[in-house]
């Protein structure tokens, strides 16, 4: 049944993808020899810089899970194409090995950056459903950064569906970003959720 499921999901992510695309950025800071000595998922960067939300660091990947899914209480539609989507994500994440780099695509707007650091692209999706991850920057993330690219994944791949190319890596890293956030900005949450046809559902 699984390997069944995996299947459909695969072909409406390729039938979604019209020849992949950004799959999930990264802030990256690195030495005088090239060594990574600091890297953060880019949803997580923008939300501390440009919409100052605060993130703890010290959770269980389960408990950032949890946290988001009760987020999503209000959309209990997109909740369940979440969930469906969010559960078989990782078996199309594939990690590329120290010493290579994925190509920047061209859908990506980085409105703000560090000084002293760089973008550099963390995922990239395939026309096929693949979803290639640099695994050198993969593992400077820490749980928080890992489980928000999770996130940004399944989060993507719905919002994948609709939008212009830019439009839906912007949402994706907004709505990621948010609802990580210690403290979410419900205004934002509503105003992306909204942009895709999504309205909260009376309780």
């Amino acid at each position: 049944m699984k390997l069944i499921l995996m299947l459909v999901l695969m072909a409406s992510m390729a039938q979604a993808g019209q020849g992949g695309g950004n799959g999930g950025g990264s802030v990256v800071c690195r030495d005088e020899k090239n060594l990574i000595q600091r890297a953060e998922l880019l949803d997580l960067f923008e939300g501390r810089v440009l919409y100052k939300r605060n993130y703890n660091r010290n959770l269980t990947p389960k408990e950032y899970f949890s946290r988001v899914e009760e987020r999503l209480n209000d959309w209990p539609g997109f909740k369940a194409r979440y969930l469906d989507v969010l559960a078989y994500i990782q078996d199309y994440m594939i990690l590329v090995d120290d010493g290579h780099v994925l190509s920047r695509t061209d859908d990506v707007d980085v409105l703000v950056m560090e000084k002293g650091c760089q973008y550099e692209q963390l995922a990239n999706y395939t026309d096929i459903g693949e979803i290639f991850v640099s695994d050198e920057i993969y593992s400077f993330l820490g749980d928080l950064g890992r489980t928000g690219l999770i996130v940004h994944e399944a989060i993507y791949y719905l919002f994948r569906q609709n939008e212009s190319h830019k439009e839906r890596v912007m949402d994706a890293r907004r709505l990621t970003g948010q609802l990580m956030a210690e403290i979410i900005n419900k205004t934002i949450i509503d105003a992306v959720m909204a942009r895709h046809g999504l309205k909260k559902e009376e309780k």
